[in-house]
């Protein structure tokens, strides 16, 4: 049995949406109990808000793979709507340039602000987060884009989620009175 590398890619994708729903959840779960614990006891948690916001930019990078992985951009959408094939297919390859020297710079100059990384956030009296926390996203997230480039750039050579919006955009044209 091979392992494709587009295999990989939708590996990837699978457990990068799986860890992002679990740090919502873990959001969500630090929120409530800090509402609850206001309900019964009248008294705020302090470390509730401060805990549940290292997550966010976890999210928000992991998150911007998941949208590549599906060609989800809703100005990309709309461009490649109106754009003939030829443009289209130029416009991919040079997307695809620019996400994998995105990713590149993400994992260079995101390394170094992760390894140089000595804070340490003080969510409470005694919880305690290093900084490394929210600075490894940054090169993670170029790790988990520079893999779906290299295993997906030839997303133009299946039904991608953009071709299916340029033949959305193409049957509403068609449907209009």
């Amino acid at each position: 049995m091979t392992f494709s590398r587009s295999r990989l890619s939708a590996g990837l994708n699978r457990t990068v949406s799986t860890v992002c729903v679990l740090f919502i959840l873990a959001m969500l779960a630090i929120s409530f109990s800090g509402f609850f614990y206001m309900i019964l006891t009248g008294d705020a948690l302090s470390w509730t808000y401060s805990l549940a916001r290292l997550f966010i930019p976890w999210l928000g990078l992991l998150s911007l793979t998941v949208a590549f992985w599906h060609g989800e951009h809703i100005a990309m959408t709309a461009i490649i709507a109106i754009l003939p094939r030829t443009a289209v297919t130029v416009l991919h390859y040079v997307n695809t340039a620019l996400v994998a020297l995105f990713a590149g710079l993400l994992i260079w100059y995101g390394w170094k602000f992760f390894a140089k990384s000595t804070d340490i956030y003080m969510v409470s009296d005694t919880i305690q987060i290093h900084a490394k926390w929210v600075t490894a996203c940054v090169p993670a997230t170029g790790l988990v884009l520079l893999i779906h480039v290299l295993c997906g750039a030839n997303l133009l050579d299946e039904e991608s989620p953009m071709e299916e919006a340029r033949e959305l955009a193409a049957g509403e044209k068609d449907n209009r009175p």
